[in-house]
């Protein structure tokens, strides 16, 4: 990032978020030098989660999809970053697999919307509810793209994000869902995190926007997220270790 940026240009956040979604890749490239390599039993032990509102039939297939995530980032990607697209509306399509989407993502990212298929998953005419999960290599939470990206997509319900040890965190929109409050209150978070980095004409100098702000929007943001109506939650809370289900993973 270069240059300045008036805080009320209505990109802004957008800008800054992305920029930083790249600067956190690189930060934990940097840091591991390549992917942290996923194991067997990384892949054995994730959590089965309950995830609120959900059937016991989508929960128990939203398990199986991601020990398949982590199993093809690790015998077919090179532990790098994978995306599964699903539709939960069964009913519209002749079989499963017409409802999901699997891309392998590059070094760093997974550009979801180049792939046609993503794309007519996520953008359909119906009123669906689509679920994304994806991993990051290096271990970190969601990132800033990830966060323009779930508040931007209206059919994308949830986003599910897993480590590749295994580590799985989510964000659900609730029926209190507000996209505007939202955005409002990451907008604001966006302006107090980086107050010290004006200009005297009062533009924003984003050079000087460090890795360390980044991830403290996102982190000031997460912890805010519920008072709009989004659910941010982990296994911890939400799985169920005494139900200890080994399920075939599909390819």
């Amino acid at each position: 990032m270069n240059g300045e940026w008036k805080l009320d240009q209505s990109d802004l956040v957008q800008q800054i978020l992305q920029d930083g979604a790249k600067a956190e890749a690189d930060l934990f490239q940097d840091k591991f030098r390549e992917s942290i390599k996923i194991t067997d039993i990384a892949i054995q032990k994730i959590p089965y989660i309950e995830y609120p509102g959900l059937s016991k039939e989508e929960n128990k297939e939203l398990h199986i999809l991601e020990q398949r995530l982590l199993q093809t980032a690790k015998e077919v990607n090179l532990h790098r970053e994978v995306s599964i697209t699903l539709r939960l509306d069964r009913e519209n399509f002749s079989s499963d697999e017409e409802r999901i989407a699997l891309i392998l993502g590059e070094e760093h990212e997974v550009d979801l919307l180049r792939d046609t298929k993503t794309y007519h998953l996520i953008n359909s005419t119906h009123d669906v509810v689509v679920v994304n999960l994806h991993n990051h290599p290096g271990g970190a939470s969601f990132s800033g793209n990830d966060i323009h990206f779930f508040l931007s997509t209206r059919s994308v319900k949830m986003l599910i994000l897993l480590s590749n040890k295994g580590k799985v965190e989510f964000l659900q929109k609730t029926e209190k869902y507000n996209k505007e409050k939202c955005e409002l209150a990451l907008t604001e978070i966006t302006r107090n995190v980086l107050s010290d980095k004006m200009s005297d004409n009062g533009h924003l100098i984003t050079k000087r926007v460090t890795i360390k702000d980044l991830l403290e929007i996102t982190k000031r943001w997460l912890k805010e997220a519920r008072q709009y109506g989004i659910l941010y939650g982990n296994a911890k809370k939400y799985s169920r270790e005494q139900e200890e289900l080994r399920y075939g993973i599909p390819h």
